[in-house]
């Protein structure tokens, strides 16, 4: 096996075993996918979690121990965690249409800027916190991290 130089990172060369080049990660990808995997595993696989002041924190953990005591004690728990999970994504999703009448779909990704068509298009949160509220974007799947179809320049 032999290294080759590129700036501060090594690229290795595996020409006995077949390996072709653009499959190897260099150093410095290995090392931040591991420190990735590292940092997200104590989050429950979130590498990003949501800045809560303590108002809302305290919100969120009571709201975590009902929904514990209520599954914990329902006749149907699968049912009343898909009744309670309705619920809160209707929540969140309150002022998404007012963001899309605001920020129109104009046709490319706005991550790339490559051309997209509206069924491939997805509108992205920047701000989390803030929700539909906040400013958006109209990106690609593969923009958004949540599927496998691309603009091409993703």
């Amino acid at each position: 096996m032999q290294s080759k130089a590129l700036g501060s990172q090594f690229v290795r060369r595996a020409s006995s075993t077949g390996v072709p080049n653009s499959m190897l990660l260099t150093d410095v990808a290995l090392a931040t996918l591991r420190s990735t995997r590292q940092n997200a595993e104590p989050l429950g696989g979130h590498a990003m979690p949501l800045v809560l002041d303590d108002h809302d924190k305290q919100l969120a953990e009571a709201v975590s121990a009902a929904i514990a005591d209520a599954v914990s004690r329902a006749h149907a728990p699968a049912a009343v965690a898909k009744r309670i999970s309705a619920i809160a994504v209707r929540h969140r999703n309150r002022g998404r249409s007012a963001a899309i009448r605001k920020h129109p779909f104009a046709g490319t990704c706005e991550a790339s800027g490559r051309p997209i068509l509206r069924e491939d298009a997805v509108l992205d949160e920047l701000e989390p916190e803030k929700g539909y509220l906040g400013p958006v974007r109209w990106v690609c799947h593969k923009a958004n991290n949540s599927g496998k179809r691309s603009c091409g320049g993703c």
